[in-house]
């Protein structure tokens, strides 16, 4: 994981009832320490939403634009986000 996190260039993150479920703990680890890289090494994030009420995303995560999911509607809108972010 730290070495993925590492070498990529851009981290798509998929916000789901189960990212947030504390049990596991390790999607939010994984944001977490990529944050930290992207802060380091001007990474970029893109971050999906797929299902989770505004509220519910952490305040960190706020300050980044996110696309939604929209029940596989939106994937041509992420697929170019991600073309744009990897300057394809």
């Amino acid at each position: 994981m730290n070495e993925g996190i590492e070498n990529a260039n851009v981290g798509v993150f998929i916000l789901t009832e189960n990212f947030f479920d504390g049990s596991s703990g390790w999607p939010l680890t994984e944001f977490s320490t990529f944050f930290m890289e992207l802060m380091k090494n001007n990474k970029k994030v893109l971050m999906v939403n797929a299902g989770i009420a505004p509220e519910k995303i952490h305040s960190m995560m706020k300050a980044y634009r996110y696309l939604d999911w929209n029940d596989g509607k939106g994937l041509p809108e992420i697929a170019n986000a991600i073309k744009r972010k990897l300057g394809v």
